[in-house]
């Protein structure tokens, strides 16, 4: 018996709930249909002269559209100047790897475009750390596996051209590079003789 009157009841709300939602939708309705029209059940025209806001975008008065002034500017996109060719390119190895401005059909991997280690630069071309990595702008480079053991860690590359315009920023002409060179040269062969003589003592 109970449970016949709690059914009884849940079916009651049930209906209620239904009948809330239909009055809510009628209201919905009406409300609706009274803002659309006015009482003489046709539309408004501009001839009374009443300004609307509306803008028709005809500002020159030539009865046409103005879409060269509505259409959003068309963004160019920014092409790099090849230093070699000297034609327009988008995107390529050497520009996004060292921010040098050659397209990928005139790379040179074996002279020009050379990559170098971090031990070359510093032994061929008399470079510190300090040289390559604080020295504005600090160089950059791309990283390969050390092809004589993976293990050592993954091996630093410069861009050779790059490199030598460095290392002329430090010692300011390939002379003077080249007599630093020698003067090193020189040490290590006196540093290797004194070693030599100690040993046969």
């Amino acid at each position: 018996m109970v449970v016949m009157m709690m059914m009884m009841m849940v079916m009651m709300m049930v209906m209620m709930m239904v009948m809330m939602m239909v009055m809510v939708v009628m209201v919905v309705m009406m409300i609706k249909g009274d803002g659309g029209d006015d009482d003489d059940g046709g539309d408004d025209d501009d001839d009374d002269g009443y300004d609307d806001g509306y803008d028709d975008g005809d500002d020159d008065g030539d009865g046409g559209d103005d879409d060269d002034d509505d259409d959003a500017p068309v963004m160019e996109p920014d092409y790099l100047m090849c230093e070699e060719c000297s034609r327009p390119f988008m995107d390529s190895y050497l520009s996004n790897s060292f921010d040098l401005s050659v397209c990928d059909k005139c790379r040179d991997n074996e002279v020009k475009h050379r990559l170098i280690s971090r031990t070359e630069a510093k032994q061929l071309y008399l470079l510190k750390d300090c040289d390559l990595d604080q020295r504005e702008p600090p160089l950059r480079f791309v990283l390969k596996k050390n092809p004589h053991n993976p293990r050592w860690g993954d091996m630093k590359l410069y861009l050779k051209t790059q490199v030598v315009k460095r290392s002329l920023e430090v010692w300011g002409s390939e002379e003077a590079l080249e007599e630093a060179r020698e003067s090193r040269e020189e040490n290590r062969e006196v540093q290797k003789q004194k070693r030599f003589n100690k040993k046969v003592k």
